[in-house]
């Protein structure tokens, strides 16, 4: 007897509820999710998605390709597409025999498409199904490649607005690696999105190659019917999807016969980010969707020419116009308005999952040199505040620039949601990588000294205009600086003292005048000793020219003391992006007990801001610090945790603000 796809769906919504843990506990048929990202973005695009799936009680992989997200691998050192899906190919390979009962359903975003089209070739065995996100789905029979040239195409040169083609520094590698503009991104990418995930995006973007003129991307008899075409395939068309546009992806799903369709409206290309609850419910459907045992009739999907674009279609449905065929007869079903409802919860309501893809064709064939685009965009007004705090539009008297320093493991992306909150207010933020951290290229065995490390740093404040005259005020930066980032603010303001408006440091290491910056560190590890950093590691130095070794915070201090008060999906973003860093202890410059003077450093206007439900930095030794450097400023802030501008970033960014006010009084 024929089901109808309602039935199957709020079937399948209902047991996936039943069965998937509430908070992560309990038993239930727990699925293993492998997601792939595309161009130029990396695992962290996945942050929201994989934390809701966790959360449901699932496994989930998010990987970086070679030489994307916190890959060490640069660009120019990827030279074919196999070695940049080398991460996934691994992945696979490493799982046990299907015969165990290791199947995964490996979802592709965007260009990711071609990297799980090429892993369901290489392992259909071990796939129980491959999701394509708005993503390139090149047919059995034909070039990948040519799934590219025909979207360049369809679009044409002039849709990829400001995104630009690099210079190739490797001669092995045809073509030339690309990055995405910011325009591209905001209007194209982006544009449904929350601003505080464009600014993130920003600011970890890496420069990739496409590989069109990659031998495997141009076999035409590489996907193979056997074994590609074999797998289970579902494409995920997203209708608001400004890069990727409906009728490609259509264009697609009519190209590959076979393949089921599911509709989600309301997201933009990058749906795991503006519809991430969404998109995970429907993941797990369709993951539970013909499972042995389930007792659910096989389901193929037959492209239909027409499309309603109605904004009503619910992320867990089946396309509307295709042909449903279910034990031989043919099904249509309208679209639910309903809310699919087990145990009490409502698991699906008629709001709607989005995902949006992009591919990256330069607006012209002008190469150009910089490999990374500014750290981040402004996004639109918005009033800030709350908890009796004025609005930061309000009370600002200047438009004010903020140079912001992240703290050890870490990276520019750590400030995205206070640099967002500071730029909808009309101010200038300026978040910086420092070396061998977040999507700087260099690898930390590559920066040999502190002065390195912070080079970043002291570059942007060195290409600021001069100080002086009636720009004076203008001119003048608040350099903030977080954890382990206050040594670099505090060696920034040695250097250019007549740049800094004020010096805030975020329950951040604060050296004194006439003290070695080191020995700040020494005390707060004699402080909290050895066992506090629980499992965090010290790594082997591979260089020897770089005294100690570099560290890597282990993911039970972070989540135990760095992000207790933060949201679950930072903690994942943060666990997808750290990198090894150097402490530096063993540094000359960081040995120098002259290297800070009372003159330059100890003349700046200095705040220290005590986070008092800190665990990275207990308070007493904050309070220490500032008890060593008489004249500063303190301020005290409640209700985060050692990663301030995530567990409270709107607060923060009034509080900053209000510094910011202060230090250009007259």
């Amino acid at each position: 007897m024929a089901i109808s796809c309602m039935m199957m769906m709020s079937q399948a919504a209902s047991s996936t509820a039943a069965m998937a843990p509430r908070d992560g506990e309990g038993g239930g048929r727990r699925h293993h999710f492998v997601l792939v990202h595309g161009l130029c973005h990396g695992a962290w695009c996945w942050y929201r998605v994989a934390t809701a799936l966790r959360r449901a009680g699932h496994r989930v992989t998010a990987l970086d390709m070679d030489a994307a997200g916190a890959s060490p691998a640069r660009v120019d050192e990827v030279r074919t597409f196999e070695d940049y899906s080398r991460p996934l190919l691994a992945a696979l390979a490493a799982l046990p025999p299907s015969g165990d009962g290791e199947r995964v359903v490996l979802v592709g975003h965007s260009h990711g498409g071609f990297s799980v089209a090429l892993a369901a070739e290489r392992f259909p065995e071990r796939l129980a199904a491959v999701v394509f996100l708005t993503a390139s789905m090149p047919p059995v029979g034909r070039a990948m490649a040519n799934t590219t040239d025909e979207y360049v195409s369809f679009v044409g040169a002039d849709f990829f607005l400001d995104s630009r083609v690099l210079e190739q520094t490797n001669p092995d590698i045809p073509g030339n690696p690309e990055i995405f503009g910011p325009n591209f991104m905001a209007q194209k990418l982006y544009q449904l999105s929350p601003p505080e995930d464009l600014t993130l995006a920003l600011s970890l973007i890496r420069p990739a190659n496409r590989f069109t003129g990659d031998a495997l991307m141009r076999d035409a008899g590489l996907l193979t019917k056997e074994r590609y075409g074999s797998t289970r395939r579902v494409f995920v068309v997203v209708e608001d999807d400004h890069a990727i546009p409906v009728e490609f992806q259509r264009r697609m799903v009519a190209e590959n016969p076979g393949v089921e369709v599911v509709d989600i409206a309301g997201a933009d290309h990058m749906a795991m980010i503006s519809k991430p609850a969404k998109l995970a419910d429907l993941l797990v459907i369709l993951a539970w969707y013909q499972e042995p045992g389930t007792n659910a009739p096989s389901l193929v999907v037959q492209p239909s020419t027409s499309h309603s674009s109605s904004p009503v279609a619910a992320s867990s449905i089946v396309h509307d116009t295709s042909q449903l065929v279910a034990n031989g007869r043919v099904l249509r079903h309208p679209r639910p308005t309903l809310e699919l409802v087990a145990d009490g919860h409502i698991l699906h309501r008629p709001c709607h999952v989005g995902a949006r893809r992009r591919w990256t064709r330069p607006p012209s064939s002008t190469p150009h040199a910089r490999a990374h685009p500014p750290m981040s965009t402004g996004g639109g007004a918005m009033e800030l505040g709350g908890g009796g705090h004025e609005s930061v539009e309000r009370r600002r008297r200047h438009q004010h620039h903020f140079v912001l320093v992240h703290g050890l493991c870490h990276g520019a992306w750590c400030w995205y949601k206070a640099a967002a909150a500071l730029r909808r207010a009309g101010h200038r933020a300026t978040a910086l990588d420092m070396a061998a951290s977040g999507a700087h290229p260099a690898r930390v065995d590559e920066v040999r000294t502190f002065e390195d490390y912070s080079r970043p740093l002291l570059d942007a404040l060195a290409a600021l205009p001069p100080a002086g005259g009636d720009g004076d005020d203008e001119e003048r930066v608040v350099l903030v600086g977080h954890s382990q980032g206050g040594f670099s603010v505090a060696l920034a303001a040695e250097r250019f003292p007549e740049r800094v408006a004020a010096v805030v440091f975020l329950t951040a290491a604060m050296p004194p005048v006439g003290r070695p910056m080191s020995a700040t560190t020494v005390e707060h590890v004699n402080y909290v000793g050895v066992e506090f950093f629980l499992d965090s590691m010290e790594l082997e130095q591979q260089n020897a020219d770089i005294p100690g070794n570099p560290v890597i915070f282990g993911p039970n201090f972070m989540a135990q003391i760095l992000y207790h008060l933060s949201p679950q999906e930072d903690l994942t973003l943060g666990l997808s992006l750290i990198r090894p860093t150097n402490k530096f202890t063993g540094d000359a410059l960081m040995r120098d007990p002259g290297l800070l003077t009372k003159e330059r450093y100890g003349s700046t206007r200095r705040v220290f801001v005590v986070v008092e439900d800190d665990r990275g930095i207990p308070v007493e030794f904050q309070r220490r610090m500032i008890a060593e450097n008489p004249g500063v400023e303190v301020v005290d802030f409640a209700g985060a945790d050692h990663m301030a501008m995530i567990s409270s970033p709107a607060k923060l960014a009034e509080l900053l603000v209000r510094i910011a006010d202060k230090a250009h009084e007259p």
